[in-house]
């Protein structure tokens, strides 16, 4: 009698063990609707949770009349998929952000989009492309962001609507993007045009942060030889990142610090955010430039945006 009792405790001990992730989400979706914004609870995230079943208690969620909360549901899947290398887990949470991409609240299809760039193109189905696809139009949310996911997610059949674009958007931001989404998947023209701009283009902050990343984003080696050629630059034109200081130094410490997720076997540290690791940024950069110099020809990484 005693061993049947153990038993049953254990295995109503196992039960609230299993179910407690469930519990939390649940709990913590009920504190947001009363109006905490508190993050989600780190247990969530542990790998030994079954995500599957986590995926499908969100669900309800998604259609909440309060977008904070449809928001965090979107976000939490999206997250929870990032974790678990079960392929279901991923494509259905892939599947929730195209669904989210049509949601009345325009934050929440742009905060889709940025989700499915954490992703590698080669998780989605040809059918999610489509879909993806269809969206395509000048009125799209986040324009500029959603032409890159095209491209990042190589949707070839989307490159005449691309080009059609090119003539409809008067934004000269808009067409540059294009031009970036339609460079990501090998367009000669939109490459060449690119090449051609940036002869002329001032090296200083604005490029270093708002152009440089769209230009590794293209994963093009006639781009990036023109990256190469600012990494060796000891030009003194980019701003340090002390706010007080009026010191100038070198745009190619920036820019290096773009690169590490777009190149193959790239020779400095990072961390799992791709950050790079290094006490000497001084030294770092003369690495690198060592390693151009001995390195002509080298690979992209193109799975990851």
């Amino acid at each position: 009698m005693k061993t049947l009792l153990t038993i049953t405790l254990q295995f109503i001990t196992i039960s609230l063990w299993a179910q407690s992730p469930v519990a939390t989400l649940n709990q913590y979706f009920q504190e947001a609707k009363n109006g905490s914004y508190a993050t989600a609870p780190q247990s969530l995230f542990d790998q030994e949770n079954d995500f599957d079943v986590l995926l499908s208690e969100l669900e309800k969620y998604q259609s909440d009349s309060i977008a904070r909360i449809r928001s965090k549901a979107y976000n939490l899947s999206s997250r929870f998929a990032q974790i678990t290398d079960d392929e279901a887990v991923k494509q259905k949470a892939i599947d929730w952000q195209i669904k989210a991409l049509n949601d009345e609240d325009r934050g929440i299809a742009g905060k889709a989009i940025e989700a499915m760039t954490n992703f590698k193109n080669t998780v989605f189905s040809e059918s999610q492309k489509s879909e993806i696809s269809n969206n395509l139009s000048a009125e799209t949310p986040h324009f500029n962001d959603f032409v890159k996911l095209i491209g990042f997610l190589q949707i070839k059949s989307a490159i005449p609507k691309l080009e059609s674009l090119l003539v409809a958007k008067k934004s000269a931001v808009s067409r540059w993007n294009i031009r970036l989404a339609l460079a990501r998947m090998g367009d000669e023209n939109a490459i060449d045009y690119i090449s051609n701009r940036l002869q002329k283009a001032p090296i200083n902050d604005p490029f270093a942060y708002d152009i440089v990343p769209g230009l590794v984003y293209t994963r093009q080696p006639e781009i990036f030889v023109f990256l190469e050629t600012q990494i060796q630059s000891d030009e003194a034109n980019c701003s340090v990142a002390n706010p007080n200081s009026n010191q100038k130094i070198t745009c190619a410490y920036r820019i290096m610090e773009a690169l590490p997720h777009a190149i193959q076997n790239f020779p400095i540290p990072t961390d799992e955010f791709g950050e790079l690791m290094v006490d000497d940024y001084e030294k770092a950069l003369q690495d690198l430039r060592k390693w151009f110099d001995e390195n002509e020809t080298y690979g992209f990484n193109n799975e990851v945006y």
